[in-house]
């Protein structure tokens, strides 16, 4: 009986599927029906996969959410003052502290040009150190005053480029007093085209008497370049020094020594110095002082020295007789003793005396 039931239930199930699939055939469906299950079967698949992709996707907004709440609490909460701005200095967006600093409300700083708010003196440098942040992707710093209703205060401005966007971030912190602790920055660029331009030699060196830096009127003077002088010793670069009178210098009477231990300027003295490579002494006058930061931490010792070496031969050959000039101007063109005291009708011991 049990038989007899499973053979029916096959039959039946046999039956159903052939009357679907002449069912198929009539409405001109190619296929099988076991064609038909495998694309149920696939298209249950890439449900699921879909369905997966969307969770994913879910979960990847929410990260997404939270790092723009966290962003947003960073930049609208942080101490700091931060602005962001287009390439034209329009600013876009403004924190509540960046608002704070110009002494205004945040809607009325946004689509505001920064440029209303810098001070003249400053336009020329922030306009160059704007082009360069939107050139590149590097950090750019640059101070200048801001000007506010009631008053004026100096600002550090540090801006970057976003790589994905034509904007950039800049952060600004206010700098007055410690601008105002030094008096003589605002002039740094200044000082430094003359130090530069100027004809006399400047070398800075530290306390251990190492050059740190040089202008190019003392590589100019030295024949020698930044690399071949720096962290050198000055006692290398000035070897074998000597007074006007050919005595000796000792190490302790050197000026640059002098001022490395004592903080003591001296100037204007003479003195006569072997160059490297040479065998001959150059002449040069020199002068020497310590210059201290505001912090009377970081010490200084500045030398300036002037070649005199042509002054000083000039000096020297004009001392000498007429007939000893004589002699010299044709030991210079190579003569030799025996034809000098020829032409000037003089004995060759005479010749090696006036030599």
């Amino acid at each position: 009986m049990q038989n007899e039931q499973i053979n029916s239930e096959r039959s039946q199930s046999y039956r159903k599927d052939n009357l679907i699939q002449e069912h198929l055939q009539k409405l001109g469906v190619p296929g099988t029906l076991t064609r038909l299950k495998e694309i149920v079967q696939g298209l249950e698949k890439e449900k699921n996969e879909l369905e997966l992709q969307k969770d994913e996707l879910e979960n990847a907004r929410q990260d997404l959410n939270l790092l723009l709440d966290q962003y947003t609490n960073l930049y609208e909460l942080a101490p700091v003052s931060y602005l962001t701005l287009d390439n034209n200095g329009i600013i876009l967006e403004v924190n509540k502290a960046g608002a704070l600093l110009f002494g205004m409300e945040p809607y009325n700083l946004i689509n505001q040009n920064l440029n209303q708010f810098i001070s003249a003196d400053y336009m020329s440098k922030y306009k160059k150190k704007k082009k360069k942040i939107f050139n590149n992707t590097s950090q750019e710093i640059i101070e200048f005053n801001l000007q506010r209703s009631e008053n004026e205060i100096t600002v550090r401005f540090i801006a970057q480029k976003n790589k994905d966007k034509n904007t950039c971030i800049a952060s600004l912190m206010e700098v007055t007093e410690e601008k105002a602790s030094k008096p003589f920055e605002k002039d740094e660029d200044n000082y430094r085209m003359i130090v530069e331009n100027i004809t006399h030699g400047i070398i800075l060196c530290g306390k251990d008497g190492k050059i740190r830096s040089a202008n190019k009127a003392a590589k100019n003077l030295l024949g020698l370049t930044f690399n071949q002088i720096h962290t050198k010793p000055l006692l290398d670069i000035f070897s074998n020094p000597i007074h006007e009178d050919g005595e000796v210098f000792q190490r302790e009477t050197l000026p640059f020594i002098k001022v490395l231990n004592s903080n003591e300027a001296f100037t204007d003295m003479t003195l006569g110095y072997i160059p490297e490579n040479s065998t001959h002494y150059t002449w040069i006058v020199v002068s020497a002082m310590a210059v201290t930061s505001a912090d009377e931490e970081n010490v200084q010792f500045l030398v300036s020295f002037d070649d005199i070496t042509a002054k000083k031969n000039f000096l020297l050959y004009n001392k000498l007789t007429i007939r000893e000039k004589q002699v010299f101007q044709m030991l210079v063109k190579g003569l030799s003793r025996k034809d000098i005291a020829k032409i000037l009708g003089i004995s060759s011991k005479t010749i090696d005396k006036h030599r």
